[in-house]
């Protein structure tokens, strides 16, 4: 009974994983090398060529912008002819209204946003204020419909909200020039398909292969502590 219990979690794991990377990798990846982005707000670790901007520097990025508040922006209407903003707005209290300020200093404004099929994000109740009701992550000069993440506010309003730049390292990994942390996020699919494969087969390397999966999703989920 405890093997299949396993096994279906690391399946679950799995799925979980391919969502995530598909949302937050593969079309945020494609989005950033489709063009010249002259304002990427709410940057993270990555540079959108223009502009980065976040209200904290996550890492060393050329042209950056340090933002004191996402709905009171200090660039004059219709500043920038585009502007990207990534897997932000349903970390902040009122979408619709750093919305406005986004089309107010830019032409053309594409945001993502975890769409519902990318289960690990929608629903993360750890960090975001509000579930976005679409299944898809782009959306160009449009806010998708949206709802209040209830119990994810009365959470963080105990807790704290956690903010996660998607690829900061391992803690300490960067003071010796490695950058393990998206290495361990690329193992995901390898370690938790193997352990489940193992698990449901009743080898005794399952519970190993289990073990080795969890070690490697905690250690992808270890960070630095945040610059600036």
């Amino acid at each position: 009974m405890l093997i299949d219990v396993a096994a279906a979690y690391a399946v679950l794991m799995l799925v979980l994983w391919s969502g995530n990377h598909i949302s937050y990798r593969m079309i945020k990846n494609r989005v950033l090398r489709e063009r010249r982005w002259d304002y990427n707000i709410c940057c993270g670790t990555t540079d959108g060529g223009g502009i980065n901007a976040d209200i904290v520097q996550h890492a060393e990025l050329p042209r950056f912008e340090l933002v004191r508040d996402v709905n009171s922006l200090l660039h004059a209407d219709g500043a920038f002819e585009t502007v990207l903003c990534s897997h932000t707005l349903e970390h902040v209290d009122d979408p619709e209204a750093m919305f406005r300020e986004l089309q107010r200093v830019g032409k053309r404004v594409t945001i993502l946003v975890p769409p519902l099929w990318d289960l690990a994000a929608a629903l993360n109740p750890f960090e975001h204020r509000v579930i976005f009701l679409t299944a898809a992550s782009r959306h160009d000069d449009r806010l998708p419909p949206f709802i209040r993440y209830a119990p994810a506010r009365w959470l963080q309003d105990r807790l704290g909200q956690r903010i996660d730049a998607d690829t900061r390292p391992v803690a300490g990994a960067a003071k010796h020039g490695f950058a393990l942390r998206p290495l361990f996020d690329a193992l995901m699919p390898l370690v938790w398909g193997s352990a489940a494969v193992l698990l449901k087969l009743e080898l005794p390397a399952g519970p190993m292969a289990f073990a080795i999966a969890t070690g490697v999703w905690w250690l992808s989920k270890r960070q630095e502590p945040l610059l600036g």
